[in-house]
């Protein structure tokens, strides 16, 4: 490696420090009252052919004092610390209080680099006691490298589509020409196996996370094949939305993707038709005398066109939502009373931050309306277990949203669901 120099000019302190929460399955934390320290990776926006801007981060959980230490980055074309030729730059004594427990962010720039090179680093802090390292990470400068200057090497491309299923594993066949091994930095798809010899080679990769993104992605990892560079570009399409029989579904990070509105409505803030409950047609009256199911001993009827309104009108791939599955939806967002168009209602963001909108449609009994703006009554496909005359459902006013059971006579909304 030839001539890094780190400026200390990029250094990012004190006021310019950025405070930010991070995922705690991102963590690597060292011990009960030692900071967790970590290396981040390196963005391809963030470097050129001859240098890289490094970051790193510290944040304490607990302490019984305040902090005070150095420090580093060490960098070397090895990835075994210290080695021969690795770089370190060390910055003046931080400071952070014994009652600050943010993440703590630092930035170097790594000048001098030399294209189509990998380098690896490592981020650290000590207080002159104890050291405490992040985790050793690479990146490689783009360009062509110092192999290229006698034009031995080259390089090769491949595409390889992926799904938005959990788990699912898709794989490409390359020839190899020598001993290999594949660098990935990507999170959300993992690689298998990462090294090789000569010969046909099935690469293997695997989905980590599941887009929840409105827009497709891609990530690229590389395999080293002796001269040859073999970029693989994985590509993921959007995940957050999509449409089934004509109609729209939103993925929240739950179990089961949720329509963006109501049987018998266009668009969200619509209140839709009023279905009694096992019943897969409206009526002008809803009535005990009138009700198909009231008092008939059924088990659950989610995905039957017989008895399940979503099924019966907007087809094979929706249905109506089990009461565990309304459960879910309560437990497990976060309910906003709002408005939009003409109706109030509540805005239920997931845990992956998509969001779908509930009328409050108010009900029906017998000729007239009940609650209309004020209250949303929402059917499950589930048999009250204690009496055949009533069913679960979502209840909910600008107060509180729950599940509980009510008369199958009443007509009520119908959110459809759809299967992941």
């Amino acid at each position: 490696m030839k001539n890094i120099y780190l400026k200390a000019a990029t250094w990012i302190f004190s006021a310019a420090l950025i405070f930010a929460a991070c995922n705690p399955l991102d963590i690597y934390v060292i011990g009960k009252n030692n900071p967790t320290v970590r290396t981040l990776e390196v963005s391809g926006d963030s470097m050129d052919e001859n240098s890289a801007e490094l970051t790193g981060s510290v944040r304490w959980e607990q302490s019984a004092s305040d902090h005070s230490f150095d420090c580093e980055f060490a960098v070397s074309e090895s990835p075994d610390f210290p080695a021969e030729g690795t770089e370190t730059f060390s910055t003046w004594r931080r400071h952070i209080s014994q009652d600050d427990t943010a993440t703590h962010y630092y930035n170097v720039t790594a000048d001098g680099l030399e294209a189509g090179t990998t380098y690896y680093y490592v981020f650290s802090i000590t207080d002159g006691v104890v050291e405490v390292s992040g985790e050793v990470r690479s990146f490689t400068t783009p360009g062509q490298g110092s192999g290229n200057e006698s034009g031995g090497q080259t390089e090769d491309y491949y595409e390889i589509e992926v799904s938005n299923e959990l788990n699912e594993a898709f794989s490409i066949a390359i020839e190899m020409q020598s001993d290999w091994w594949i660098e990935n930095t990507a999170k959300w798809f993992s690689v298998a196996p990462l090294s090789g010899e000569a010969g046909l080679c099935e690469i293997v990769v695997n989905v980590n996370e599941v887009n929840t993104g409105n827009d497709g992605r891609s990530a690229e990892f590389v395999i080293y094949d002796g001269d040859r560079l073999i970029y693989v570009t994985v590509i993921q399409p959007a995940g957050g939305t999509g449409e089934t029989n004509g109609h729209e579904w939103v993925d929240l990070g739950l179990s089961v993707r949720w329509a963006t509105c109501n049987v018998g409505a266009s668009v969200p803030s619509e209140y839709g038709d009023y279905y009694a409950w096992g019943e897969i047609e409206t009526k002008t009256e809803y009535t005990e005398e009138n009700s198909v199911t009231s008092g008939v001993e059924l088990g659950d009827i989610s995905g039957n066109p017989q008895y399940d309104a979503a099924t019966a009108n907007w087809g094979e791939g929706w249905r109506m939502p089990t009461e565990q599955e309304l459960q879910e939806l309560v437990d497990r967002c976060v309910w906003e009373w709002t408005s939009q168009g003409d109706s109030y209602g509540y805005k239920v963001t997931g845990p992956n931050g998509n969001s779908i909108y509930l009328p409050a449609a108010g009900n029906r009994f017998e000729s007239s309306f009940y609650d209309v703006g004020e209250s949303g009554y929402y059917w499950s496909s589930t048999p009250y277990e204690s009496g055949t005359q009533y069913a679960d459902g979502l209840r909910f006013d600008s107060g509180c949203c729950y599940v509980e059971w009510g008369d199958r006579c009443i007509g009520s909304s119908v959110r459809p669901v759809s299967d992941k």
